[in-house]
């Protein structure tokens, strides 16, 4: 089957929408970076989906190339209710301290672990049963399935953007990077040309231009991902963190 071409994914065009992570309530428990990282990354996917519906008459051919008549079979985690309760308490503290200043112990969570936490807490439902994460070495592998019933004059009817993403996490600087490492499309991997200014864009900037979520982020010395597991550790209580250095990223944000 020929795939329509595919223009370079400039940083305008993967430019997500803004996010305000504000959750540090008395009524409501922060998210912190693990779910609005991946709402960032459903940005990005929401995006590609507007990039396909582009193109005048050609629209229709489009969204049948590169969509699915069936979602991707994403397992659900393999946890209990007790298990799940237990995950959602332990991250909890750890954001806490993360809000407060205060010390925790290191955060290690499963894959599954981390997916049911972001299922648990998605109280919109954009997460559950349309986002799986894998952490198979220093990267997130994030496999989605969105259904496309919200397209206009029915054209994603029955159709499904199955899509799979691999984003790099570093902490350079005292600053969180996530950069698009690869991405593919229904049975479409797209090349280097077309990443190449997706890759010069920290996806995590935009949770910096809110306040309490920058101070958060601050708290966060090192994060190591592999062998199934996500690794956080925060820096000691009453440690001044460094001044956020974004470096010479190549982005208009």
């Amino acid at each position: 089957m020929n795939q329509p071409s595919q223009e370079p994914l400039t940083n305008e065009r993967l430019r997500p929408p803004p996010i305000n992570p504000r959750a540090a309530t008395a009524d409501r428990k922060p998210r912190g970076c693990l779910f609005w990282g991946c709402a960032t990354i459903l940005c990005l996917v929401f995006l590609l989906t507007g990039l396909l519906t582009w193109g005048g008459y050609k629209v229709a051919r489009i969204i049948r190339e590169n969509t699915d008549e069936k979602p991707l079979s994403l397992p659900a985690p393999d946890l209990t209710d007790a298990e799940i309760a237990e995950v959602k308490t332990r991250v909890d503290i750890f954001l806490r301290a993360m809000q407060t200043g205060q010390d925790a112990p290191p955060l290690t969570l499963t894959e599954d672990e981390a997916t049911a936490f972001l299922w648990e807490s998605d109280e919109e439902g954009y997460f559950r049963d349309n986002v799986l994460l894998r952490f198979p070495d220093d990267r997130v592998a994030v496999l989605t399935s969105v259904p496309l019933s919200f397209l206009p004059f029915g054209m994603g009817t029955g159709r499904y953007l199955n899509a799979a993403a691999a984003i790099l996490i570093t902490v350079k600087h005292g600053v969180l990077f996530a950069t698009l490492d690869s991405l593919t499309l229904k049975d479409h991997r797209f090349t280097e040309k077309d990443l190449a200014g997706a890759r010069t864009r920290n996806l995590a900037k935009e949770l910096y231009e809110d306040v309490d979520t920058a101070r958060m982020l601050a708290r966060i010395q090192d994060i190591r991902i592999g062998e199934g597991l996500l690794h956080i550790e925060l820096t000691p209580a009453g440690t001044a963190p460094p001044a956020p250095d974004f470096g010479t990223e190549q982005t208009d944000v």
